[in-house]
């Protein structure tokens, strides 16, 4: 009798809890099949909400050359997305100084183009190349403005095994002029990897990043000690870089410059390019970023052929997803003015970098014709990762970023497919709907809802709201 007693209690309560669960998301009908796509990427867990949102709202400092004013470790900082560094109180300097003032004295590119004819790894040490524009938030929540060199695995069959340990070697002659050491604090155990900046030209220069290792050479220039940034944060990891700048290092073409590789969750090298003498990129508000990402341009066009062909034949991803819309080396201009589409603010807030906070609204960098949601840390139940989605040209729901404009509430589907590993909630079953309204040209709302279908009409309870 006790057995019997115990069973329908348990049988019982099962039934409650099921039908709860189908209350409460809203699935009280069949679950329309939608378009979405979990983007691949892992991202790390990190906060839904921010708790406090006055975090530097409006800090004044004085920043000198390619560094912006950004919040950092709660503080206002000088940022540079360019180097990734944070610049010294001791160095600050006025807006009119040169951080790098021997770049003045290299000879003008003219309307020279090719001036690399060396690949920076052996064509075995890597599989693909992945176009700009890629995303990976929180810490990279806008469209990234460098491509990476996907490095071959120990063992091909197994991930975990990580990357090969290859040698790293200068593209074309060129003058490094900063090297700089990020010591990633958050890793067990803690690891250092550089970065270089170097010019092939008065107007052109590129930075490798997550370099494994220097030269002897090299690394004798690097002045740890004396020239170190505090700690920051951003992906929900710790860093602290340390650099020497105004360096004056002429390097062959060919000349082995280091490693990449090696080391635990790095699988790529990074490569930045940025030309002054491009047309600038359009923003939808250009007081948002500095000179060096106006002109951020794909660092594959200034190779000679035939390794420029070569080079760009291997932009793609794991699945062989080539990118075959132009750019087919990706951008970062993605901003439509007076629609959803490009990248946005967390309201009240004038600091572009981190990213963290932000979102952006924007085209899948190996398919131009898929929607992404790029959500940073700052919208509850809304994780920071990427929503892909394939947009329709009409209605008010699923419609493509650069069809919204200002009047409407809008509405997405999502429904998990599984294709993300790390997931570990109800969404793969029983899915979600985000809500969008552009309140004007220059402010948005958004909001994640419970239920898989959009059902009009569609209303806000509370929403997020970012800016231009």
């Amino acid at each position: 009798m006790v057995l019997i007693m115990r069973f329908k209690r348990t049988f019982y309560g099962s039934i409650f809890v099921f039908f709860l669960i189908l209350f409460l998301v809203g699935c009280s009908q069949n679950i329309k099949e939608v378009t979405f796509i979990q983007e691949k990427i892992h991202s790390v867990t990190i906060p839904q909400t921010i708790e406090n949102k006055t975090f530097c709202k409006d800090c004044l400092l004085n920043c000198s050359g390619n560094y912006s004013t950004a919040c950092v470790d709660a503080g206002c900082k000088c940022y540079s997305e360019d180097t990734k560094n944070i610049q010294s109180s001791s160095n600050l300097l006025s807006s009119s100084q040169n951080l790098q003032p021997f770049v003045d004295t290299l000879p003008s590119c003219g309307d020279k183009m090719d001036f690399l004819s060396v690949p920076p790894l052996k064509y075995g040490d890597f599989q693909t190349i992945t176009p700009l524009g890629n995303l990976n938030p929180s810490g990279h929540t806008f469209p990234t403005d460098h491509i990476y060199l996907y490095l071959k695995r120990v063992d091909e069959k197994n991930w975990d095994t990580g990357t090969v340990n290859v040698p790293l070697y200068m593209p074309g002659e060129a003058w490094i002029t900063q090297i700089t050491a990020s010591k990633h604090l958050s890793d067990n155990p803690p690891f250092t990897d550089y970065d270089l900046t170097f010019y092939s030209c008065k107007e052109l220069s590129f930075r490798f990043g997550h370099i494994t290792s220097l030269s002897d050479k090299l690394l004798e220039q690097l002045n740890e000690e004396n020239n170190c940034d505090k700690e920051y944060e951003t992906g929900g990891n710790k860093y602290q870089r340390c650099s020497s700048d105004n360096l004056n290092i002429k390097i062959s073409v060919g000349q082995q410059i280091g490693t990449v590789g090696g080391n635990q969750n790095q699988n790529a090298l990074d490569i930045w390019a940025t030309d002054f003498r491009s047309k600038k990129l359009e923003f939808s508000n250009p007081n948002r970023w500095y000179d060096g990402v106006k002109h951020n341009v794909c660092p594959l066009n200034y190779f000679i052929e035939p390794e420029k062909t070569k080079l760009y034949s291997l932009l793609g991803g794991w699945s062989n997803n080539k990118r075959t819309i132009e750019p087919i080396c990706g951008t970062i201009e993605q901003d439509i003015k007076g629609t959803a589409q490009g990248v946005w603010f967390i309201e009240n807030t004038k600091n572009t970098y981190p990213e963290d906070f932000h979102l952006a609204l924007v085209l899948d960098n190996f398919d131009p014709r898929i929607n992404v949601f790029s959500v940073g840390r700052s919208i509850p139940y809304l994780d920071s990762k990427t929503y892909r989605f394939t947009p329709l040209s009409t209605g008010e729901i699923n419609l493509a970023f650069a069809q919204v404009k200002p009047g409407k509430v809008y509405c997405y589907e999502y429904r998990g497919d599984g294709v993300n590993n790390n997931q570990d909630n109800a969404d793969s079953v029983w899915g979600f709907t985000i809500l969008l309204e552009l309140l004007d040209k220059e402010t948005l709302k958004i909001e994640r809802q419970l239920g898989s279908e959009c059902k009009a009409p569609f209303k806000f309870n509370s929403g997020t709201v970012f800016e231009r």
